[in-house]
């Protein structure tokens, strides 16, 4: 029983170590299998160019190719599983856009024809409408209402405006009576009284309207004063917040000072430096050779080409051969490379970097910044102790 469960373990065993053999074979195919790529162009007057890239050793493909069109092909073991074509064009006997109808006999459809229609009026007049200036003319009856009303017609129309005139006359004209002045007095009176309180209403109104006036004006006085206080505090408070500025930037200033003169973040420094230029080199096509002829008609512009170009040139000087073309608008060449990238590699040179305690301390305080390192920990229970 003993030597039966031995053997199954011992099975078991083999199994997981064939398993963990084979991710782990799987994996460095992943990683040091390369991704490589070619291209190939060419523009003389009409541009034309291939793209293809291969990885797991040809098992996967991708093709790109332009002309007249762009076309795109994926291939698994040599085998298409997705396609892409170029949009076919109509060919020169094909209409391009669709045929004007014909009109019939007689009409044209360049212009819209005009109607003219004519109405007969009962008088036997006719009335034109449409396709120009429209004109109606009616004829009628005039009224009398424009007659003039002379003396007698006047009173007879308007009998009460003669009453009002005769009672404001103090009788009538008949009679030859004269006016009733009695109780004239007492009018007066209630006159002169009406007066006074008039007077005093104005002289009320005036004095509220100068009350209102003050405390208007003292008001827009306290106000000025609250604004003028408030302003003279937000300026102090954003002084306060500047020097407290200045301090925090003079603080920072020092701690970087501080990280620059350090050895350790120096010996940090030029390895990130190195393994930054491995990386951006790496990609770069190892063998293949590019020919292009351009030029600009702005001389500034063409020498903002030139001075970006010079900053990858160096890198790119065996494979790349410039010939620029001042005063005129030109983009014409060739090109012819071959490269790979192996994940692998650039796994390497980031591992690298991680390796370098320094720069481990340094990432662990950018992702906790406020996590206190081990070393300080230890130092503070010692001073503690």
């Amino acid at each position: 029983m003993i030597h039966v469960l031995a053997l199954a373990l011992k099975i078991i065993g083999w199994i997981l170590l064939g398993i963990l053999g084979l991710f782990l074979g799987l994996l460095l195919l992943v990683l040091f299998s390369a991704v490589c790529y070619r291209i190939d162009g060419t523009k003389n007057g009409k541009p034309e160019g291939k793209v293809k890239i291969t990885w797991l050793l040809r098992i996967l493909s991708v093709t790109a190719a332009y002309q007249d069109g762009l076309s795109l092909k994926a291939k698994i073991f040599g085998k298409t599983v997705w396609k892409m074509e170029p949009k076919e064009k109509p060919s020169d006997g094909s209409p391009s856009s669709k045929e004007p109808a014909e009109a019939p006999d007689g009409f044209s459809l360049e212009k819209p024809v005009e109607g003219i229609y004519s109405l007969e009026t009962d008088d036997g007049e006719e009335a034109s409408l449409g396709g120009g200036n429209r004109s109606h003319s009616f004829s009628g009856k005039q009224t009398d209402a424009g007659k003039s009303l002379d003396g007698n017609e006047d009173a007879a129309a308007c009998p009460d405006v003669k009453a009002k005139a005769d009672d404001a006359s103090g009788g009538s004209a008949k009679d030859g009576s004269l006016p009733d002045w009695e109780g004239s007095g007492d009018s007066l009176l209630e006159e002169d009284d009406g007066v006074i309180q008039k007077l005093n209403r104005k002289a009320t109104h005036g004095k509220e309207k100068i009350t209102g006036f003050v405390h208007s004006v003292k008001g827009k006085i306290l106000s000025i004063i609250q604004k003028v206080r408030f302003s003279i505090q937000e300026i102090c408070g954003k002084l306060k917040q500047t020097e407290e500025r200045i301090a925090w930037l003079k603080e920072k200033w020092a701690m970087v000072q501080d990280y620059i003169h350090d050895p350790a973040n120096q010996k940090s420094a030029k390895l990130i430096l190195r393994q930054i230029k491995k990386i951006l080199i790496h990609p770069l096509p190892r063998k293949g050779y590019a020919s292009i002829a351009f030029g600009v008609e702005d001389p500034y512009q063409m020498g903002q080409i030139l001075s970006a170009a010079s900053l990858a040139y160096p890198f790119v000087h065996k494979h790349l051969t410039l010939h620029p073309v001042f005063g005129q608008k030109l983009l014409e060449g060739e090109v012819h490379m071959k490269g790979r990238i192996r994940l692998g590699v650039l796994f390497g040179y980031v591992l690298r970097l991680l390796l370098d305690r320094n720069i481990r301390r340094q990432l662990q305080k950018l992702i906790f910044p406020h996590k206190e390192p081990k070393g300080k920990k230890r130092q503070s229970a010692a001073a503690e102790s």
